[in-house]
């Protein structure tokens, strides 16, 4: 199919746009067709993990999340794992700062959206953007700064989650429990998890 060839090609697509038209031309074309078939929106869905580098640096990367997130609720599994992969990648090459904003926009939007797939989705992105927060393990929960409440919003997103109607996001939030405990701090995964 032509259209899987194309998605395929992404990546020498835009390296031949450039970025500026990668940015204004090109995401917001691949945001309109995210409602294909299963099998297309799979590979544009990985895709869109590696166009990092041809959106003109980090501070542009969060133009990625926005296609990212419709993918992140579709109905297939393949496709809303590889858009929660490409999610993590994303985030992870942007600067901290961008990381704790967008990072935190993304979970929220994903965990109250009214489709349980986004919120399944949300689950398997929590604890990339904490860690992103957080570099380092902090055990101090008093400090009142930006990401301390940030790391706040999350955890509570992520108790949302956990007492979420649907069972199967009941049981995406359970399973990423014991790596969002790894970066959460200790006083908080005790009062707050336990």
């Amino acid at each position: 199919d032509k259209r899987i060839e194309a998605n395929e090609s992404l990546l020498t697509i835009a390296s031949v746009l450039g970025e500026d038209r990668t940015r204004t031309e090109l995401i917001p074309f691949l945001s309109e067709c995210v409602d294909d078939e299963d099998n297309i929106i799979l590979v544009l869905a990985e895709k869109l993990g590696e166009l990092s580098e041809f959106v003109g640096g980090p501070s542009h990367l969060h133009l990625l999340l926005s296609p990212l997130i419709s993918l992140a609720s579709a109905d297939e599994a393949t496709v809303r794992e590889m858009a929660v992969n490409s999610m993590i990648k994303v985030i992870g090459k942007m600067e901290q700062t961008d990381a704790m904003n967008h990072g935190v926009s993304l979970v929220k939007e994903l965990t109250e959206s009214e489709f349980y797939t986004a919120r399944v989705s949300a689950c398997g992105i929590i604890y990339t953007v904490y860690a992103r927060i957080s570099h380092e393990r902090d055990d101090r929960m008093d400090t009142d700064d930006e990401a301390s409440s940030k790391r706040t919003t999350l955890r509570q997103l992520f108790l949302k989650l956990c007492s979420d109607d649907t069972p199967m996001v009941k049981r995406m939030a359970a399973s990423k429990l014991g790596k969002l405990a790894h970066v959460v701090e200790s006083k908080a995964v005790l009062e707050e998890f336990l």
